[in-house]
């Protein structure tokens, strides 16, 4: 420090309030633009030769012209190249559309591999300069259509916890669900539970059936095991399982009073409830069948009854003595010596049944309200979506591809599909958007599982719209019905598996591709 003439001063704290040159930042020029006597004496000093390392030979981006710095740099010749004939200077024209090439050469080719914001910004920062660099490379990441739809969320998962209200009368609100994949059990080889949950008490009823069962034979039983013995329900929470979607089933309630709410598509918070009752229900049925698997028609009655029997950790009340007004006695209870109870009139009976329900909706309540704040800390509210905005739609939101072949792998397939035009924005969090002509698939969308699509300013043109290519495989033909019109015009009226026959419609030979088979029955038979 003697050599290069600077003399170290002390300063006591007390006395150091306002930052001298030592703790403050030199000015911006001094700093990126030393002066060349300065650099001369710090070689001098250090013995060492002065060897920059070359800039790469690329063309310079910069607000101020590279010629502007011979003056200050005319004795460093190393330290700044010249511009050859082959490097075009930037123009003041035409700068926005240099930086998108600089940019997108060192983000989009195979090399660069479409890597973030942060790796994006060190390459073009080693090269270039301009101002505001990070928000012009942050925003050219932010655009482009690859990593929109190749990279998983990162995120909180939007979208805030919201519960249904609670009901105020047992029975009065249900969720239905059904369990199937079951191997064929007693004499009428059943393989399908459809699993009843009263939303108050919690009581749930398993009826067992097949899996072949439409909706008319869906809504018989229903009527026959829960509305004649639980009496009718103002309120059926179902997901869209084809036998609830169907005319008859929504018109057989609608006649009766009964309003039928439906889940949004892969949107599970909706019948949670009966989703958990799903897992409690397998996992009791493979304590009890051991080995035998085709035996569990056997014990759907006494898991339905213990379950019926025990305590509800949401209301602190088991759902038979919710019901009922009384627990049943059970097997142990019966060895115990007979107690005499004191008698009480109707008043006394009806006003105890009343707190119990009161208290079981307390408990509900004060339940949500903890289940809420916990999911909550792992989401966010929506994002701000508006009628006209493209969203790209999670992969989750069809069912996954079976036999695709080896040269698909869903791991390196896209995350994200669309994009989608908002046509709607609807209450609780949902969306309806506007589907590909012949799509099937229901239009509304919870926000979790889609993202706003960000396009291009400069873009005037509606996004291409890419669907999952097993998309069209949600919808097996079951049937050829019928045919109408000639050459491009043909059509032909299709029974979709698992649809009654009411929703049959009539597709166009270009989305009946698969189906060629059905269409040669058809003919043959005709």
């Amino acid at each position: 420090m003697q050599e290069l003439g600077i003399t170290p001063k002390y300063i006591p704290g007390r006395a150091n309030i306002v930052a001298d040159a030592l703790s403050r930042n030199p000015p911006a020029a001094q700093q990126l633009m030393p002066s060349s006597a300065k650099v001369s004496r710090m070689g001098r000093a250090q013995r060492l030769p002065v060897c920059p390392r070359p800039l790469p030979e690329a063309v310079p981006v910069s607000v101020q012209p590279v010629g502007s710095l011979e003056a200050e740099y005319g004795d460093l010749p190393d330290l700044v190249p010249e511009i050859e004939e082959s490097q075009t200077p930037v123009r003041e024209g035409d700068g926005q559309q240099s930086r998108g090439t600089v940019m997108a050469g060192v983000h989009s080719p195979p090399h660069a591999a479409h890597f973030g914001t942060g790796k994006t910004y060190r390459k073009v920062a080693s090269l270039y300069y301009w101002p505001r660099m990070w928000r012009s490379v942050a925003s050219f990441v932010r655009v482009c259509d690859r990593c929109q739809r190749s990279k998983g969320p990162t995120a909180a998962r939007p979208g805030l916890l919201q519960p249904l209200p609670i009901p105020s009368r047992p029975w009065e609100s249900t969720c239905i669900d059904r369990l199937t994949d079951l191997p064929p059990s007693g004499d009428e080889g059943f393989d399908t539970i459809l699993v009843v949950l009263c939303r108050l008490i919690k009581a749930v009823v398993l009826i067992p059936t097949h899996s072949t069962a439409g909706a008319e034979e869906t809504a018989r039983i229903y009527h026959q095991h829960v509305s004649c013995k639980k009496g009718f329900q103002r309120h059926i929470v179902c997901d869209r399982n084809p036998r609830f979607v169907a005319r008859f089933w929504q018109t057989l309630h609608a006649s009766s009073g009964s309003e039928v709410d439906f889940a949004t598509a892969s949107h599970h918070d909706t019948a949670s409830a009966a989703e958990r009752m799903n897992r409690t229900l397998k996992e009791a049925l493979r304590c009890l069948v051991d080995t035998k698997h085709s035996r569990w028609s056997e014990f759907l009655c006494n898991v339905e009854f213990a379950y019926n029997f025990s305590v509800y950790e949401g209301t602190g009340f088991a759902s038979l003595a919710l019901d009922g007004g009384k627990s049943p006695l059970i097997p142990p209870a019966l060895n115990l010596p007979v107690s005499v109870e004191p008698s009480f009139d109707v008043k006394e009976f009806l006003e105890e049944h009343s707190q119990m329900i009161a208290a079981a909706r307390d408990s509900l309540r004060s339940a949500q309200q903890v289940m809420t704040r916990n999911a909550n800390r792992r989401r966010r509210p929506a994002e701000n979506i508006q009628v006209g905005d493209y969203v790209l739609m999670h992969r989750t939101w069809w069912p996954r591809p079976v036999g695709k072949g080896e040269e698909y792998a869903r791991k390196l397939d896209s995350v994200w599909f669309g994009p989608f035009e908002v046509e709607t924005v609807l209450p609780q969090d949902n969306l309806e958007v506007v589907l590909p002509a012949g799509s099937r698939k229901h239009p509304i969308i919870h926000t979790s599982l889609c993202k706003p699509y960000h396009q291009p300013s400069v873009e005037t043109r509606p996004p291409s719209v890419r669907m999952p290519a097993w998309a069209e495989e949600e919808y097996e033909v079951e049937k050829i019905l019928a045919v109408r019109g000639r050459g491009k015009a043909k059509q032909y009226k299709v029974l979709w598996r698992g649809y009654p026959l009411e929703d049959a419609s009539w597709e166009p030979l270009s989305s009946l591709k698969n189906a060629k088979q059905a269409i040669a029955n058809f003919h043959a038979s005709a």
